[in-house]
């Protein structure tokens, strides 16, 4: 699926329904790990979110300029 898609995984050492805690990577994915939050606590984390939006902001102006043609401005 990630030849087809940004996909964004995210895992914490911490997590303890996830184990070994490499089982969370997502090999071709855009893989965050955290410290800190558990498994439920990814859910309702600031930090987790703020690195999620900046991910998806980055992937949106990614497809922006494939999708113009045109490269970035530098």
């Amino acid at each position: 699926m990630p030849e087809c898609v940004d996909v964004t995984a995210v895992s914490s050492a911490e997590d303890a329904l996830v184990l070994p805690p490499s089982n969370a990577y997502y090999p071709g994915a855009f893989c965050i790990g955290v410290r800190g939050p558990g498994h439920w606590g990814l859910l309702t984390s600031w930090r987790v979110y703020a690195l999620l939006r900046e991910n998806l902001a980055t992937a949106t102006a990614t497809a922006r300029v494939v999708a113009s043609g045109t490269p970035p401005d530098g």
